[in-house]
């Protein structure tokens, strides 16, 4: 299951939990899953090259870093 940022509010599928726009969460066929309901149930959590991708995705999208071209 891939980790990945919010990019609009869910709701998780174990717990029925709302989550806001922004929150970390895990992405399964088109379900997610909060970080919480995932510790819960042993899955991995995000690795330092996942999370350094997806800093850097979150810098281009704020205008930080020039797009690779």
């Amino acid at each position: 299951m891939p980790y990945i940022r919010l990019s609009n509010p869910a709701i998780c599928i174990d717990c029925g939990g709302y989550m806001k726009k922004g929150r970390g969460a895990f992405w399964d066929a088109g379900t997610v899953t909060c970080v919480k309901c995932a510790k819960k149930r042993g899955m991995a959590e995000i690795d330092e090259d996942e999370e350094a991708i997806l800093d850097r995705l979150e810098e281009q999208i704020n205008g930080k870093v020039e797009r690779i071209k």
